[in-house]
C-alpha cells in the first residue's frame, strides 16, 4: 500500500472510530497510549512525504496522546507519578507542545483558539507561567 493512501485509510479509521465511539467508551491504558503513540510516530516518519493537510490531523491526535499519557504517567504510584516519572512526563508534555506548534498555522482560524489554550495549560502544568501568559494574551 503506497504511503499516501496508508495515512489516507489511517486517518479515515481513526476518524470514524472517534466519532462512532460509545459516550462512556472506556479510556485508553498507559500500555495502549505507548503503542498508539509509536504506530502513529511510525506512519508519520520523516520518510513520508504526504501533504500537511493529511498529517494536520495525526499529528493533533499524536500530541493530545503524548499530554493524556503525562497526565497518566502523573497519577500513578497512588499519585507520586509526578515525581517517579518527572523526566518522562516533562518529555511527554514538551513533545505535545511542540506537535501542536507545528500544526498550529494549517489549522483554521476557528480550530486555533482551543490548541492555543492546550499549550497554555501544558506551559503551566511544565512551570512556564510567562509562555502561558504570552499565550492567553495571543487568544
Amino acid at each position: 500500500m503506497k504511503t499516501s493512501a496508508f495515512i489516507a485509510y489511517l486517518v479515515v479509521y481513526l476518524g470514524f472510530t472517534f466519532l462512532t465511539a460509545p459516550v462512556f467508551a472506556e479510556k485508553l491504558s498507559l500500555a495502549n497510549h505507548n503503542s498508539l503513540i509509536q504506530k502513529l510516530e511510525s506512519a508519520l516518519n520523516p520518510g513520508h512525504q504526504d501533504s500537511m493537510v493529511l498529517q494536520t490531523p495525526l499529528l493533533h491526535r499524536l500530541a493530545d496522546l503524548y499530554a493524556e499519557r503525562a497526565r497518566l504517567l502523573s497519577m500513578q504510584e497512588e499519585g507520586r507519578g509526578e515525581q517517579i516519572n518527572a523526566q518522562q512526563i516533562q518529555a511527554d508534555r514538551h513533545r505535545s507542545i511542540a506537535t501542536l506548534s507545528q500544526i498550529l498555522n494549517s489549522l483554521d482560524k476557528s480550530q486555533r483558539g482551543p490548541v492555543l489554550l492546550q499549550i497554555c495549560q501544558l506551559h503551566e502544568l511544565l512551570g512556564e507561567n510567562q509562555k502561558a501568559h504570552k499565550i492567553v494574551l495571543k487568544i
